[in-house]
């Protein structure tokens, strides 16, 4: 692991959010048996990968395939367990709206009870904690600032209830809102100190710089003007930076962190900070996708699984980025 020690309070600047759970904390509080429910829903979910060694196709569901992309051979979800149990640093990608990747990884966080494991999410803000308390899990949710109508809640809530019924601390690892705006608008200088030292010291290759404003104009659409580029990147990066550094001070072994596929690519995600800070780091990096991609990618393993019919979100027209709005969130999506 870095050099930063688990004591270390970030010196990233913190805007809690508007965005509540109060509908989402009020059906919790009237179904007081959800936890134990979801808990076991997570467990359940962890049986059929005990057989799947034999499956032809391995996985939590017998359709599922996982590629290591580092061989180009097949795996399975054993394989994975263990590896990601022998790990200082786990990612777990998703697209966002399939229900399928949640299941997938709380199994695998459910497996990982007991381990050290730290969980970081991108849908909490840096720096906030979910508390531990008999609490009714929407209310802590709430509490940490979790934004139910930008995460699409409830869909994100199995997967929460796998990591609290492991009994797994839950740290978030985001940029506030309101500073990703300031950075998409305002370049270098809103980008906190000990972000932008991380950022210089891990600096992107051309390559690589190519694909990510790809993601991002993909994320806008293809509306995103090429002068709004280079800001709207630094936001992305920083964003990066900010989960890298939560994973780095959250004291976890793995320390895993929970994001859109977008943000564990090896190439230009979380991953490629965290190996430029600390060489020789044992980091691996899963992407989720649909069973039919094509099996690659910028990822250590990647994890396909049958999906939900997702809309084109760019279906209707959509009117070109002129303002400064946040890095994207589409992207993983």
């Amino acid at each position: 692991m870095p050099a930063m020690h688990a004591g270390e309070t970030p010196s990233i600047a913190m805007v809690r959010p508007d965005g509540l759970l109060a509908r989402a904390a009020a059906r919790l509080t009237r179904r007081p048996m959800v936890r134990a429910a979801l808990a076991a829903c997570a467990c359940a979910l962890w049986v059929p990968l005990a057989g799947a060694q034999t499956a032809a196709s391995p996985g939590a569901d017998p359709s599922d395939r996982l590629i290591d992309l580092r061989t180009g051979q097949a795996t399975t979800p054993q394989a994975l367990l263990a590896e990601l149990r022998q790990a200082d640093v786990v990612l777990l990608g998703e697209l966002h709206d399939q229900p399928a990747h949640h299941a997938r990884r709380a199994a695998l966080l459910a497996a990982l009870q007991g381990s050290g494991a730290v969980v970081v999410a991108e849908q909490l803000q840096h720096g906030l904690v979910v508390a531990r308390s008999d609490e009714p899990l929407g209310l802590r949710l709430k509490a940490a600032g979790v934004d139910a109508r930008g995460w699409d809640w409830p869909m994100h809530e199995p997967l929460m209830a796998a990591i609290d019924a492991a009994g797994l601390p839950l740290h978030g690892g985001n940029l506030p809102p309101a500073l990703a705006r300031r950075i998409a608008r305002e370049g270098e200088l809103a980008v906190p100190p000990q972000l932008m030292t991380l950022l210089r010291a891990a600096a992107l290759p051309a390559p690589a710089r190519a694909a990510l404003d790809d993601e991002l104009q993909q994320g806008h659409c293809g509306q995103l003007p090429a002068a709004r580029l280079p800001d709207m990147r630094l936001a992305q990066r920083a964003r990066d930076a900010a989960m890298w550094l939560a994973l780095a001070t959250s004291g976890g072994r793995p320390a895993v962190l929970l994001a859109g596929n977008g943000h564990v690519r090896l190439d230009h995600g979380v991953p490629q900070i965290a190996l430029a800070s600390s060489a020789g780091l044992r980091l691996v990096s899963v992407g989720f996708g649909a069973l039919g991609d094509a099996p690659s990618g910028p990822y250590s393993v990647l994890w396909l699984t049958p999906v939900q019919a997702r809309p084109d979100p760019c279906a209707e027209a959509m009117p070109a980025v002129s303002a400064a709005p946040a890095a994207s969130a589409a992207l993983g999506r």
